[in-house]
Formats: C-alpha cells, sequence, structure tokens
C-alpha cells in the first residue's frame, strides 16, 4: 500500500460530490459531471460509494439495485492512488451491499479498450458475458454471480 493508509470506503457525503465530480471528468471527460448531476442521479435511485485515503477522496463507484441485480454504473480511481486496492475495495462494497438486498448478480459495461478496468473486474470474479456495438465504440458486458 505504499506510504498511504487503507481506503475507507463509504456512501457519498455532499461534501464529495465537488472531488467525485473532478474524478469523473477526468476519467469520463464525455459525461461532464457537476455536483448538481450527482445530487440528480441520487433522487433518481443511483447509489456511490467513495474510497477515502488519508482524508482524500481517491476514487468511487456509483451504481444501481435492480430488481434482481446490481449494475455498476462507473469506477474511477484518481491515476495518484492506482495499484493500491481501490477498484476492488469498491467493487467488493458494492457486492455486499446487493447480497444484503437479496440481488443474485452484479453487472457492468466496459469498453473492449479499457484492458486495466477488464483485469480489474476479473480479477474480481466477473466475466465476459457478451459484446455490444455502440457506434464506433465496442464494449464488454461482464457479469458476476452473487449467490453462494
Amino acid at each position: 500500500m505504499s506510504a498511504f493508509s487503507q481506503p475507507l470506503i463509504r456512501r457519498i457525503e455532499k461534501k464529495d460530490f465537488a472531488r467525485v465530480s473532478e474524478i469523473t471528468n477526468y476519467h469520463f471527460p464525455h459525461v461532464r459531471a457537476a455536483p448538481s448531476k450527482i445530487l440528480k442521479r441520487l433522487s433518481k435511485g443511483f447509489d456511490y460509494f467513495v474510497a477515502v485515503v488519508d482524508g482524500v477522496v481517491a476514487g468511487f463507484a456509483d451504481f444501481k439495485l435492480m430488481e434482481r441485480k446490481v449494475k455498476l454504473m462507473g469506477l474511477a480511481v484518481d491515476p495518484e492512488f492506482r495499484q493500491m486496492g481501490i477498484g476492488s475495495a469498491l467493487l467488493a462494497k458494492i457486492c455486499e451491499v446487493a447480497v444484503r438486498e437479496g440481488k443474485s448478480a452484479a453487472y457492468l459495461q466496459v469498453k473492449r479498450s479499457n484492458l486495466p478496468a477488464i483485469k480489474l473486474y476479473q480479477r474480481n470474479g466477473f466475466v465476459i458475458t457478451r459484446e455490444v456495438e455502440k457506434g464506433a465504440e465496442s464494449f464488454y458486458v461482464m457479469s458476476k454471480s452473487l449467490e453462494t
């Protein structure tokens, strides 16, 4: 973990909105995130976990609990905090909540070209279930069973 402490994974708080927007815009510039958009998404049933390291929001994941599954909408970690297990910790927390809520699986969509993310998801038990074409982009749908 280098010189940093273990990440604390917790639900997003209003004080985190600006930092989560900053991380979102770095990783997903087409989204043009803003604190108001996070608030709107929360009001529509989306949820967020943040990873806090030494008092700094180092990453986040947003997700939505569906009828039988949980859908991971996005996961991003500030480059300064990569290779510290933050992505895995965020995924574990989301899956923990989904199991507690009786969900049978987790799923997500990832660009085929995003090899580091694909490897992260595979290390955490996700498998590629299909490929989707959207315009010029190709994506994988990946899923993980949450049933024991």
